[in-house]
């Protein structure tokens, strides 16, 4: 399993389609740096009506925005072709027929698409902190725990992007994730929206989704953290933006995450056993 792990791991390291992402997160960061060099400066100019608080905080959800999107980009792209990808291109066969155990494959890629896409998330989500920092001059209380939520939800869309790779072609895997990842931001905002008009059946849809796609529940909790340090965002007329669907996850998420997480691996490597390749 670490063995098929590394390899993942060396193979996308190699792949240009990585190296093009690199580049275009520099340019997002030099973007964000002097976004917030200049919105920073702004807040303090205008004491009153924007407060540096509000300018830092607005500035690290939209970084968790992008630090969730692209990482989840590069989680899709590591593990779209686990099963099927890898079986259609004559890869996986040559190492089945030898005395490794299809589910070992599925955990190596599995890990061979984690650890790269959890790494991204971090050094770019602690890349934006550290901007915040020294070129907004702004140190954020909440950065910890956000950061964790962001790696954390990169995960679950990896283990979601692994278990469709054992049902859909690699082209199918792609598409399907990212349109739920997609989804996930769409049913935030409106779940904004149906708090504010006290849409009830709005509401529980809202939730059933966020039940079903828990990395959905993460960012909206990432959302909360860094929203935490400003208070209401209703006085400053913020209805959508980075904390569009921010909203407190509850405690038992602690263990439904971990949960789902292991019966939705489960369910794929049970699939990838009796899969006729």
């Amino acid at each position: 399993m670490l063995l098929v792990a590394r390899l993942s791991v060396r193979e996308a390291v190699g792949a240009r389609a990585l190296r093009g992402l690199a580049l275009l997160t520099a340019v997002v960061l030099g973007l964000f740096a002097l976004a917030s060099a200049q919105g920073l400066d702004a807040a303090r100019a205008a004491p009153g009506t924007l407060t540096e608080d509000l300018v830092g905080s607005t500035l690290l959800g939209t970084a968790a925005f992008a630090a969730l999107l692209l990482g989840s980009v590069v989680a899709v792209f590591l593990a779209h072709g686990a099963v099927r990808g890898d079986a259609e291109r004559g890869l996986l066969q040559p190492l089945l027929v030898r005395p490794v155990g299809r589910g070992a494959v599925l955990l190596g890629r599995l890990l061979g698409a984690v650890a790269p896409a959890a790494g991204f998330t971090a050094i770019l989500w602690l890349a934006a902190v550290a901007i915040v920092r020294v070129a907004g001059g702004w140190p954020p209380d909440a950065w910890v725990g956000p950061g964790l939520g962001l790696v954390a939800a990169v995960v679950l869309v990896a283990i979601t992007a692994t278990a469709l790779s054992t049902v859909l072609p690699a082209l199918g895997t792609g598409i399907v994730t990212l349109a739920l990842v997609g989804l996930g931001f769409t049913v935030g905002l409106l779940a904004q929206l149906a708090a504010s008009l006290d849409l009830q059946a709005l509401t529980r849809t809202a939730d059933a989704v966020a039940l079903a796609l828990p990395f959905e529940a993460l960012y909206r909790h990432v959302l909360f953290l860094l929203g935490a340090e400003v208070g209401d965002l209703s006085q400053f007329g913020i209805a959508a933006g980075p904390f569009g669907g921010a909203r407190e996850a509850s405690g038992w998420y602690a263990v439904w995450v971990p949960g789902w997480a292991l019966v939705v691996g489960s369910l794929a490597v049970c699939r990838a056993r009796r899969l006729d390749l």
